[in-house]
């Protein structure tokens, strides 16, 4: 059995992971095995992703790369509240605070380490 993850872009909600398992021959890596070896948590990839309008597996290649310095850091938490911000203003205030949330779990998990301007 291998994992599979099917992805669907909903409108203003970002991607929807399924995970599910089918039977394969050769083992693979999948996107949720991916993730799970990222230091980010899936909802700061897909924030990511969002808002550098970027496939998810560029968002984790990326964020995974940016999150082991403080300036990368800092850049993703930058991201994370400007896409909030941006979604606010447009009237989608649910997926705002969502991502407000995300920032701010980010900011507790790393904000001794997040670089200050």
């Amino acid at each position: 059995m291998v994992n599979f993850i099917a992805l669907s872009n909903t409108l203003g909600s970002g991607y929807d992971i399924d995970v599910g398992t089918r039977t394969a021959e050769a083992n693979m890596l999948t996107l949720r095995d991916c993730i799970d070896f990222s230091d980010l948590r899936e909802e700061e990839i897909l924030a990511i992703a969002e808002c550098e309008h970027i496939p998810l597996l560029t968002a984790l290649e990326e964020g995974e790369s940016m999150v082991h310095t403080p300036r990368g850091r800092k850049r993703i938490a930058v991201m994370i509240k400007s896409q909030a911000e941006i979604c606010e203003r447009t009237g989608n205030t649910v997926h705002a605070q969502h991502l407000r949330r995300v920032h701010d779990a980010f900011i507790n998990r790393f904000g001794k380490m997040v670089a200050r301007p």
